[in-house]
């Protein structure tokens, strides 16, 4: 029987992509998914066909900055269980990650995580996850099984990858990207953990994340340091 909890990751040597969880509910025919290396992204896939993204650290920060009766929506993204893309297998998920993703890791990882190799230069790793109809044989094709969890009501989740190319066209980034210095440590500087996420849709109605390094130019890292060093200064408490 599968398990009802998956744990995995790309690597390349030491380094390391986003980490994530994918869990099962055994009761009712619920799936989420989760990676906390940039904040804490959920996905939630419902039984009832209600799926959605959210963004755990947005949703504390205007719980906090505002009042209940004024709560705004925290999710990136909602959407319906889209159709079955090929007879009994829909598709639910997918994240794409470039060659030059993995980065040192922030902290050690003691718990059992399936590693996934890094993709060769230039290329990028292709992460999908799909519902598989009950009483339904998996027949995978050009992709490697990562594992899969058994649903309550007969059907399966199973996760798969393969190496693409990658076209950095591909991501569409917002006109203006928000300062997110104030959320980069030193060490984050050091190490070179520095990365973005970016969501899209495919044309299945599948999710699609991409999990991205970003380069800093030296004279943008010399602006977050003088940052920091102002704020420790006029915040000696802090």
């Amino acid at each position: 029987m599968a398990k009802n909890t998956l744990r995995f990751c790309i690597t390349s040597g030491e380094k390391v992509a986003s980490i994530w969880n994918i869990s099962a509910s055994k009761n009712r025919p619920e799936v989420y998914l989760s990676t906390r290396n940039l904040g804490t992204i959920h996905v939630s896939f419902h039984g009832s066909g209600k799926w959605h993204i959210k963004h755990g650290d947005i949703e504390e920060k205007r719980r906090i900055n505002l009042s209940e009766d004024k709560v705004v929506d925290a999710y990136l993204t909602k959407w319906d269980r889209p159709k079955p893309a090929k007879p009994h297998v829909t598709a639910a998920y997918r994240i794409i990650t470039p060659w030059g993703t993995p980065q040192p890791p922030r902290r050690s990882n003691k718990k059992k995580t399936i590693s996934i190799p890094n993709a060769s230069k230039n290329n990028a790793i292709e992460i999908m996850i799909c519902f598989l109809e009950a009483n339904t044989k998996l027949k995978i094709k050009n992709a490697t099984l990562v594992g899969f969890l058994n649903l309550p009501n007969g059907e399966k989740v199973f996760i798969v990858y393969k190496e693409i190319p990658f076209d950095q066209n591909q991501i569409r980034l917002p006109q203006q990207i928000p300062d997110f210095s104030s959320r980069v440590t030193l060490s984050d500087l050091f190490f070179g953990n520095t990365g973005l996420f970016v969501f899209g849709k495919s044309a299945d109605e599948s999710r699609i994340m991409w999990d991205c390094a970003i380069k800093i130019k030296p004279r943008t890292y010399a602006k977050i340091i003088y940052r920091k060093l102002k704020t420790a200064v006029s915040n000696p408490l802090s």
